[in-house]
């Protein structure tokens, strides 16, 4: 999947695999990149690759599809965005590399994200949080069509309805 802007550059999605955990660990290993994450940055390529292995492999007892995907931008991993796909619903996320953010990027990798979900997945509905504190984030989902639902906590909650692009 790809998509491409002038002057931006080609931004790809690939299915994320455990050989991406170093140049992924490179892109967002950082206390930048998730400042306004309610997780810890990872300390390793080695924790990358163990959770890419983890999250390949589907969750435990089945009924729900975990998709991941690298973002590369003309080829360079920048992040990921993944989905947990039940039924017709997905939970959609992304984190970027703080050296990729206010490009357009996390815009254009959500959108083929989107597509794929709606045109492979069946999926109609998208559910996404994101911290109250990361304006851009939040603005991000408004773009791409989300709105917001509720607040819960530090965590702002939003909905996308469809149609998926």
């Amino acid at each position: 999947m790809e998509a491409e802007e002038p002057g931006a550059g080609r931004v790809t999605l690939r299915r994320l695999v455990p050989e991406d955990a170093g140049a992924l660990f490179a892109a967002i290993g950082n206390a930048e990149t998730y400042a306004a994450l309610d997780i810890d940055p990872p300390g390793s390529a080695d924790q990358i690759r163990a959770q890419i292995t983890r999250q390949n492999a589907g969750p435990p007892g089945g009924g729900a599809l975990w998709l991941n995907w690298a973002v590369r931008v003309e080829g360079v991993v920048a992040g990921f965005v993944q989905a947990t796909v039940t039924g017709e619903e997905a939970d959609f996320a992304y984190v970027l590399g703080a050296g990729f953010w206010r490009r357009g990027i996390g815009r254009r990798a959500a959108r083929l994200a989107m597509a794929e979900l709606a045109a492979r997945h069946g999926v109609t509905r998208l559910i996404a949080d994101t911290d109250r504190d990361n304006a851009a984030s939040q603005a991000l989902l408004k773009r791409l069509g989300f709105r917001r639902t509720h607040r819960e906590g530090r965590d702002v909650h939003f909905r996308h309805d469809g149609p998926l692009p």
